[in-house]
């Protein structure tokens, strides 16, 4: 009778022990972040290219504006606090040996590497492709965003000296 009453009050230490509430676990915000893939800017595609043209879309005033950026600048979408920083053009992005690279300066497959920022709160860093602009993983309820241009760097030609 004494192992009945024992074994009866394990059971019910288990069972209590068992059912109380576990914590839920916090909510963690996806936010993508650099990558440690190495992105290489071969010089010529560095002195090749001065800005890119970002497309925004505002799906609540049904408009779109073009607004053309220097290559490692960024600027605010007006009326609002979202800024898009240009860190990277690749006029012929690919992948290749675990590296990110322009494979020349021909424009093949251009991409523009951004950061999106709302009130200061980082929500996207990743890639814009101009041919297939549902390729990159950035939703906004409010905007949308493409790379529809490119801007060459002026051409710098040195002017022979004069004798004189």
């Amino acid at each position: 009778m004494n192992k009945l009453i024992i074994g009866f009050s394990l059971f019910l230490i288990l069972l209590l022990g068992c059912s109380q509430q576990e914590e839920s676990a916090p909510v963690v915000e996806k936010v993508q972040t650099q990558n440690t893939i190495q992105v290489v800017v071969p010089d010529e595609v560095k002195a090749g290219w001065s800005a890119v043209k970002i497309t925004v879309g505002d799906q609540e005033a049904d408009s779109s504006a073009v607004y053309t950026v220097a290559i490692g600048s960024s600027f605010v979408i007006p009326g609002s606090k979202m800024k898009i920083g240009i860190e990277t053009f690749l006029p012929n992005f690919i992948m290749s040996d675990g590296k990110i690279i322009s494979r020349g300066k021909g424009v093949e497959n251009p991409a523009v590497q951004v950061v999106i920022s709302d009130n200061g709160k980082q929500l996207y860093y990743g890639w814009l492709f101009a041919q297939s602009s549902k390729t990159h993983h950035f939703s906004h309820p409010r905007y949308s965003l493409s790379l529809s241009g490119f801007v060459e760097a002026p051409k710098v030609v040195k002017a022979p000296v004069e004798k004189g």
